[in-house]
């Protein structure tokens, strides 16, 4: 569901005039712990705000990285909105 959620946020913000989309999601394993990434080309005229729990998708986000003892890292540069799930081993 939390990559569902970030997926969904990424082609909201993301997609152009002509309903394309840049999006990248990958995920990788360090030892015990793993990481998923889903990073996306902002093309909406309102800026992003990183994970915040003023929005009902961020809010489901961040409950369901408690429920499994993660945490989420969101940042953006202007061009791009990248949002990163740690999860422990």
């Amino acid at each position: 569901m939390i990559l569902s959620e970030l997926v969904t946020n990424a082609l909201k913000y993301g997609l152009n005039k002509s309903g394309r989309a840049e999006i990248e999601v990958s995920a990788e394993r360090s030892g015990e712990a793993s990481r998923i990434v889903v990073k996306n080309r902002i093309e909406q005229d309102q800026p992003i705000d990183p994970i915040s729990s003023s929005k009902l998708g961020s809010m489901l986000v961040e409950q369901l990285a408690a429920d499994f003892n993660a945490s989420v890292d969101a940042r953006t540069d202007g061009q791009y909105y990248l949002a990163c799930v740690h999860l422990p081993g």
